[in-house]
């Protein structure tokens, strides 16, 4: 990425013009990221926030898997264009790309895929305006011209033959836009992500893609984080007032344990019969922490009509599936962490 490509001026709307553009920066990767390379890596001095250039917010309780970071930290020196990330729900494919991008203040441009998705809400078409038919730009071609990244969420909803349409911009080479006779050459800095959950049981409307558009990507699989690092997530998550360290610990370890046999026995994981058609990803968790925290200080005389863990496991999951899968969540918890569902406050 070049200042001369990131954003032209005559490509750059006035109100963004009058905006004090970031400046560029060299990092050594090994301050950025928990990686043992000391390569010098391009970002910017601060995030960029313009109305239709802004990097995104990180979570700061987002936890690197270090082989995940070191993966990404590689692809960024590699000279490949796009990489895609897979792996269940809540394994935090998404997170992982607008962490890499806020560590950098590097601006990314992001999309979410569906069914109906076509070539020109994605590379772009004509639009009617005041004074008739405009181009428009769609997000690819504009990362493409301004080299930026751009993330493709849920990738694998895509029509196979609309997703083929990219083949030439995955691959960093020039495009040619038919409508206008435009030729591309994606600036320094172009990078796609892609994410998709994998080939199992549970997630519905997936596609397989074509082969050559599969080819083009560089694969990496995400992962649910070990039970130490999920409980620390939970506990970060956790701010509620009056709740002591012991207390924080307590809760934390029991929706981790929880969560983990509801990974271990959900059917992307698990071919048995019983097999739960649901599981449960780290945002998941650490929101039922907060809930089970809320209603235990809701129900502090005792009458709940259970024990507050499960309250919170069915608020957050439960309660949306059938009667028969809530109960057999219920059971895993039991059985993870020792605690019945029954209340047994005084």
């Amino acid at each position: 990425m070049s200042a001369e490509t990131m954003i032209a001026p005559e490509e750059t709307p006035a109100a963004e013009q009058q905006v004090a553009q970031p400046a560029f920066m060299t990092y050594k990767a090994s301050d950025v990221f928990p990686v043992p390379f000391g390569h010098p890596i391009t970002g910017f001095d601060k995030p960029w926030d313009t109305p239709t250039i802004k990097t995104p917010r990180g979570d700061k309780n987002y936890v690197w898997d270090p082989e995940l970071i070191k993966t990404m930290v590689l692809f960024w020196f590699s000279g490949d264009t796009c990489l895609k990330l897979i792996g269940h729900t809540g394994t935090g494919k998404t997170e992982a790309v607008f962490s890499f991008h806020a560590a950098l203040n590097l601006p990314l441009i992001t999309l979410g895929a569906n069914p109906q998705l076509s070539s020109r809400d994605v590379i772009g078409g004509f639009f009617p305006g005041p004074n008739g038919v405009y181009w428009r730009d769609g997000p690819v071609t504009m990362a493409a011209r301004n080299g930026m990244s751009v993330l493709v969420d849920e990738y694998n909803v895509l029509d196979p033959g609309e997703a083929t349409g990219l083949n030439a911009f995955l691959e960093g080479r020039q495009y040619t836009i038919p409508e206008t006779g435009e030729t591309i050459v994606p600036a320094p800095g172009f990078r796609v992500f892609v994410t998709i959950n994998p080939k199992t049981a549970g997630y519905n409307g997936r596609q397989n893609q074509d082969l050559a558009n599969d080819d083009r990507f560089v694969d990496v699989l995400t992962k649910y984080p070990d039970q130490d690092v999920e409980v620390d997530v939970i506990k970060k998550s956790l701010a509620a007032p009056n709740l002591n360290a012991g207390e924080i610990e307590n809760i934390a370890i029991a929706v981790a344990q929880g969560a983990a046999a509801v990974r271990k026995a959900y059917m992307g994981e698990n071919d048995n019969a019983g097999a739960l058609p649901c599981t449960m990803s780290v945002r998941c968790s650490a929101r039922m922490a907060k809930w089970t925290v809320l209603y235990a200080r809701a129900y502090q005389q005792g009458n709940a009509p259970l024990q507050p863990l499960y309250m919170a496991l069915d608020t957050v999951l439960a309660n949306r599936q059938r009667p028969e899968v809530r109960s057999a969540l219920h059971e895993a918890f039991r059985l993870a962490t020792g605690i019945t569902p029954e209340n047994t406050q005084p």
